[in-house]
């Protein structure tokens, strides 16, 4: 089975993609997600995915940094900015607060 979006289709790296696909339909950060369900969610995304050691390296980093992008490629005259950059503010500081747990969880993640 494979997901196929061109919504925002560009060259990149391969992680950009899964931090994003991570992010998004994980809801990180969502007030009405339970800690562990992320976890276990984020571990089987990965999984599904392939991820390799490079990928998983340092990955709340990659997370940080793929949800920064969103914001700062999206027009501050789109009518959902506002919306946007604050979910965006709130999803980095799950990350930010969840970062050491990603790091032992995810960096020794075994596929």
């Amino acid at each position: 089975m494979a997901i196929i979006d061109w919504d925002g289709a560009a060259a990149g790296e391969r992680w950009e993609d899964l931090t994003y696909i991570v992010w998004l339909w994980i809801n990180i950060g969502s007030h009405n997600r339970k800690h562990i369900d992320i976890f276990g969610q984020m571990k089987k995304s990965l999984r599904a995915y392939g991820a390799d050691s490079e990928t998983l390296y340092d990955f709340a980093h990659k997370l940080l940094w793929r949800m920064d992008k969103v914001i700062a490629e999206m027009s501050k005259d789109n009518y959902q900015y506002e919306r946007t950059r604050e979910w965006v503010a709130f999803s980095k500081v799950w990350v930010y607060e969840n970062r050491i747990e990603i790091k032992n969880e995810i960096e020794n993640l075994k596929m």
